[in-house]
């Protein structure tokens, strides 16, 4: 099995939802952050107008220092809008309010759906893998993540709308497949997310694994306070409160993502001598 390192394209994974509150951008944050740890050249791109993921990861605010929404709809390099940001081993291109404009601004303009396909090809082989947080709402946004992504995960909660928002986003990545032109778009699985103890959230898991099986991840994330402490002070819950409940299920459920997608770093491997992937 090849790292990420020893291929040359740059593998692609996309935290999305058809319905907000999921995780989604902590999700993508403790994801980045456990890649980095494996010593795997990291790019996070924010691709939510709401910018929840900017707001965490940057050290410094933009100030008149190209967006995302610049490199989509104005042209710019890719690489001049690439901050590093406050975790180790993680770059970002960062988003602000001016990405809401993007789907006005992209309306009627040619390749719009592959705008970040093709702004990306010019710092693939600077990274190993980009990790995606995109919006809830279905737009050019998320058509562009869906033309160009490699893999998809899926955050829901344990409610009747999350399920129903699953049955929507499976159709959206059929039609992404043929229409898009994307035949390597696939769902990496399934994450049962803000899960309480409670017979609801029982009966939803039960649901999700009789109907998508093993495609469901093992690690579900429980409902937790500390998200929101870790959030509202701009850190990473994994780096805020270890050991808390929250903190370890999200570490675990990025090493379950890791083994899956078959990334591995082969560095560390050799150096421990210990098979990442099986």
């Amino acid at each position: 099995m090849l790292s990420a390192s020893d291929t040359d394209c740059m593998k692609t994974l996309a935290w999305t939802s058809e319905k907000g509150g999921t995780g989604k951008t902590t999700g993508a944050i403790c994801l980045s952050v456990a890649l980095a740890k494996r010593g795997m050249r990291v790019l996070l791109v924010d691709m939510d107008p709401q910018a929840n993921c900017s707001l965490t990861a940057m050290r410094d605010e933009l100030r008149g220092a190209p967006s995302l929404f610049d490199v989509l709809c104005d042209g710019a390099p890719a690489s001049d809008a690439i901050r590093e940001s406050r975790f180790d081993g993680v770059s970002i291109i960062p988003a602000d309010g001016s990405l809401a404009e993007a789907n006005l601004t992209l309306t009627g303009e040619m390749g719009r759906e592959h705008r970040l396909r093709l702004a990306l090809e010019e710092v693939e082989n600077d990274f190993d893998v980009a990790v995606i947080d995109t919006s809830p709402q279905r737009t050019l946004l998320t058509t562009n993540v869906m033309a160009f992504a490699d893999d998809l995960i899926v955050p829901i909660d344990p409610g009747t709308y999350g399920v129903a928002g699953l049955k929507t986003l499976m159709s959206v990545v059929y039609q992404a497949k043929k229409f898009l032109g994307n035949a390597q778009l696939a769902v990496l699985g399934i994450a049962l997310c803000r899960a309480q103890r409670n017979n609801m959230t029982r009966q939803i898991e039960r649901r999700l694994r009789g109907e998508y099986g093993e495609l469901v991840f093992d690690q579900t994330i429980p409902n937790g306070v500390k998200v929101e402490e870790a959030t509202s002070r701009n850190r990473c819950v994994v780096e805020y409160a270890p050991g808390d409940s929250v903190a370890k299920a999200y570490q675990a459920l990025s090493e379950e993502i890791i083994a899956r997608a078959q990334l591995e770093d082969e560095q560390d491997a050799g150096a421990d001598g210990v098979n990442r992937v099986a």
